[in-house]
């Protein structure tokens, strides 16, 4: 599926590598985001139990950026979360996921983006010198509480 065939497709940053970072709007988003989980092969958060429950209710997790190429597509309403960015931009340099419990930028699940392995952060800030975003994340925090949580409750502290 091509973002580009959407009315609210809007290219909003062009790296100094060339690679473009572009928005769709809320409506468009979901019916991307659905549209490419439809073609295959997904992973565990797009499966269809999953895609359903947020499709049904607003609530879980939906992925906030697709990359395709050189092109960073992502919900308009993300265009501003640098652990987003930095994860996408990976993937535009060929960086595929970690897996499910390494807490690091190329982790699918925004919560465990902790770490930086390949530098992303940095690679994105200078790759896009002049794209503004905000710089505070709270997902550091809600991951160490839910491992904390995760390891009181089975003894691992």
């Amino acid at each position: 599926m091509n973002p580009e065939t959407y009315p609210s497709f809007n290219i909003i940053a062009t790296g100094n590598d060339g690679t473009q970072i572009a928005t769709l709007s809320t409506n468009d988003w979901v019916d991307f985001v659905n549209t490419v989980a439809a073609e295959g092969p997904v992973e565990w958060y797009m499966a269809p139990a999953a895609k359903a429950i947020y499709n049904a209710t607003g609530k879980g997790y939906f992925p906030q950026g697709v990359t395709s190429g050189t092109t960073i597509t992502i919900h308009e309403q993300s265009k501003g979360n640098l652990d987003l960015l930095a994860h996408e931009y990976g993937h535009a340099l060929g960086i595929q996921h970690t897996s499910g419990m390494q807490p690091d930028v190329m982790n699918p699940v925004a919560w465990m983006r902790l770490g930086d392995e390949y530098d992303l952060r940095n690679k994105f800030k200078e790759n896009f010198p002049d794209y503004t975003f905000i710089s505070t994340s709270h997902s550091p925090l809600i991951a160490l509480g839910i491992i904390g949580l995760l390891g009181w409750m089975y003894g691992l502290s």
